[in-house]
């Protein structure tokens, strides 16, 4: 077994969570590419210019090879999703493009959907009870 093997079972490309989280490490390190971020504050006018330094999405984008499309839908699910709908959309398998149907509605809503796609998988895997 490899020393690094947490590193081996890491997903190709990123997703939901982990994009989130790297997004928050990225606007830490660079307050300056956060949408409406600081651009004028002491601190960043003393900072050393970054060359070509860019958006979380667009370095993200790049660095895992998928569009910046994806990367917004991905953070879009991971941030506006209720948290036990996340947990059912896991548990049903339910496909990205509803899940990010679902991130659109708010909670509330989310719920009651999520409620109603979980009862209607139920009649579908045992439809004689």
């Amino acid at each position: 077994m490899c020393a690094y093997w947490p590193l081996v079972v890491l997903p190709q490309k990123p997703t939901g969570g982990l994009i989130l989280e790297r997004k928050r490490i990225y606007e830490d390190l660079y307050p300056e590419t956060k949408h409406g971020g600081d651009r004028k504050s002491e601190k960043i006018k003393l900072r050393i210019p970054q060359l070509d330094l860019k958006s979380f999405v667009d370095d993200a984008s790049k660095k895992t090879s998928t569009s910046s499309r994806v990367i917004h839908e991905e953070i879009q699910i991971a941030e506006s999703l209720a948290p036990e709908v996340k947990e059912t959309i896991r548990k049903h398998d339910i496909p990205k493009t509803d899940a990010l149907k679902l991130a659109r509605l708010e909670p509330e809503k989310q719920r009651v959907v999520i409620g109603i796609l979980g009862n209607i998988k139920l009649l579908v895997r045992y439809p004689h009870q």
